[in-house]
């Protein structure tokens, strides 16, 4: 993400400011209101990109989290949410 935020500095070509976003993902913090952090997101016109790919949830923690995304993912279809799959 940094990288991609550098590349686009250093390209006079790029159009507009820098990309920016907000990480929720495995290995970071991860916030005790998850759903509702994601769902806030896209009612505020921000796009949402869930990594749900199974080799990015390593360990337990990760796998709870996970479950809790997949449950939060299901049924749910909206033209913000981009997953990885």
């Amino acid at each position: 993400m940094e990288l991609t935020r550098r590349l686009a500095l250093a390209d006079p070509s790029w159009p507009g400011a820098p990309p920016r976003w907000q990480r929720v993902c495995p290995g970071w913090g991860w916030p005790a209101d998850l759903e509702r952090r994601l769902d806030d997101a896209l009612a505020s016109g921000r796009v949402v990109v869930v990594d749900d790919r199974p080799g990015a949830w390593l360990g337990p923690r990760q796998e709870r989290v996970h479950a809790q995304v997949e449950r939060w993912l299901a049924g749910r279809a909206h033209p913000r949410l981009v997953v990885w799959r």
